[in-house]
């Protein structure tokens, strides 16, 4: 979990029980890379083709998902960030990627 302040200073954090979700292949190397403020990008080790058939990232203001949820999705198989721009400032954000 990670949040951006007025003064521009951010924090993270790490959130337990992780939300369930049903992958194909577990991401690995999951990191929060820049933090803007209506925009958060992350990274990943790359599972490879045959591995994969894509990412998506999806960002939520709830911790379960239930609420607005952004997301940006790719079907490069190699690669390993992805951005989800529309995000308001002063606001706690939850992230997920998955295969």
């Amino acid at each position: 979990m990670g949040s951006l302040w007025n003064d521009g200073t951010t924090s993270y954090t790490t959130v337990s029980p992780y939300p369930a979700m049903t992958l194909t292949n577990q991401i690995t190397g999951g990191q929060i890379l820049q933090v803007y403020a209506s925009s958060v990008t992350a990274g990943w080790a790359s599972l490879g083709p045959g591995n994969a058939t894509g990412y998506q990232m999806q960002v939520s203001s709830m911790s379960d998902y239930t609420g607005l949820v952004l997301s940006s999705t790719t079907w490069d198989v190699n690669s390993t960030t992805l951005t989800v721009g529309g995000l308001l400032s002063d606001t706690t954000y939850y992230l997920r990627a998955e295969d």
